[in-house]
């Protein structure tokens, strides 16, 4: 049986998440649309694993252009890595495809959009860092040339984002998870002259109450990208918690400008005006929360609502 301060902790969580908190009620934002073309980004080569467990559909250093009245501007605006994942092993609410996008931006921006196949169909949501911090939304992505853009090629992607334009949130919170031996459930899947996968499936994700781990929350499951060819430097990985039918997907990108790893924070229906910072730490550099083991990661989720 749970304890109540499980109970509680879970109603908090999930309450942050639906955006709860206080007396937010329903989220008032206000949105706007912006429409990139992203070269390259439908024809990405295709590599398996050596057990054919996963697929990975790969990109980096894509250039990245704006969109205005149905025509490419001229110029890029940046620079995308699409990381396009496929797992023949079924988790726990979460199912095939897992998409990541990472978009490096004038003004040392970088811009994360997920997506992963969840029980009630695909879902997609970014986040951002600073200046535009507080952007939040979901994004879709079609055939440039299909939908009539001009001055796209064939194999080049239209990526809409539908974004929050709130010049301020009003709900703010921090809550702390722990992914149980995580680090212990790592499964590299090499793809042959292309990289290495690493997939986590199903980890119980457990609630950290006062300074002490505590009761079951949910499910994770994650892949990423590692030691590419042609980019050793670069690292993606993307990350999906289901807390009992709330998602809440983060997204990590390096190298960063100035320097080091971001992992951004989105949710999916109905919490895609969420957007925040997560951060993971080994247990092994944690000294103030008592019950963890050795091979468990603290996730800390700073997030924010309109």
């Amino acid at each position: 049986m749970r304890r109540p301060s499980v109970i509680r902790y879970g109603v908090m969580v999930v309450a942050m998440l639906v955006g709860l908190l206080g007396n937010a009620g329903a989220s008032a934002a206000n949105t706007g649309v912006l429409q990139i073309v992203v070269s390259g980004a439908l024809a990405l080569p295709l590599g398996f694993s050596t057990d054919g467990e996963i697929g990975l559909g790969l990109g980096l250093n894509l250039p990245v252009s704006l969109v205005s009245n149905g025509q490419v501007v001229p110029g890029t605006i940046g620079t995308a890595t699409v990381a396009i994942w496929s797992d023949t092993k079924p988790t726990a609410g979460f199912g095939s495809p897992a998409v990541l996008v990472t978009f490096r931006v004038g003004g040392n921006i970088l811009v994360v959009a997920g997506g992963i196949v969840t029980p009630s169909g695909f879902i997609t949501t970014f986040s951002a860092t600073n200046p535009v911090a507080s952007l939040s939304g979901t994004w879709t992505a079609t055939s440039a040339a299909t939908a009539g853009i001009q001055g796209a090629g064939p194999g080049d992607a239209l990526v809409t984002f539908t974004f929050d334009t709130n010049d301020h949130n009003s709900i703010f919170g921090d809550v702390k998870f722990v992914a149980q031996n995580l680090l212990g459930s790592i499964l590299p899947k090499p793809i042959p002259g292309r990289a290495t996968v690493n997939v986590i499936r199903d980890v119980p994700v457990l609630a950290v109450v006062g300074n002490a781990v505590d009761g079951r929350l949910g499910t994770l499951t994650s892949y990423s990208v590692a030691n590419p060819v042609g980019a050793p430097s670069e690292f993606v990985s993307l990350t999906a918690i289901n807390f009992n039918g709330v998602v809440l997907l983060y997204g990590c990108g390096f190298p960063t400008l100035p320097g080091g790893i971001e992992c951004r924070a989105g949710g999916g229906p109905p919490v895609t005006h969420l957007s925040g910072r997560v951060t993971e730490t080994a247990a092994a550099s944690v000294s103030d929360i008592s019950g963890l083991g050795s091979l468990d990661l603290l996730l800390d989720l700073n997030g924010s609502l309109p």
